[in-house]
């Protein structure tokens, strides 16, 4: 394997590590406002009183979730162009 390989998995191995450290920052944003709703919708009416409240929540969660899942997205891009790597040294 060349210095230039080398180089580039362990660039690689490093931004993979770093994307799924993005995601796990909004996955755990996520988990407490999952916990919210749950207390505010666990009745019928405390759904009805709170369904602003709900929408807000949901919404923000939304956005968390698709920020994680970019990241995902992103790692998962990087770990084939490792295993792409890795496979062409064989």
């Amino acid at each position: 394997m060349d210095n230039s390989k080398k180089a580039r998995i362990g660039e690689l191995k490093q931004m993979i590590e770093q994307e799924h450290s993005e995601e796990y920052k909004y996955v755990e944003m996520f988990r407490p406002l999952v916990k919210e709703v749950d207390e505010l919708s666990k009745s019928f009416l405390g759904s009805i009183l709170n369904s602003n409240r709900i929408k807000r929540l949901n919404k923000e969660m939304q956005g968390y979730a698709d920020i994680a899942n970019e990241h995902q997205r992103r790692k998962n891009k990087l770990r084939e162009e490792l295993f792409e790597l890795e496979r062409s040294d064989e």
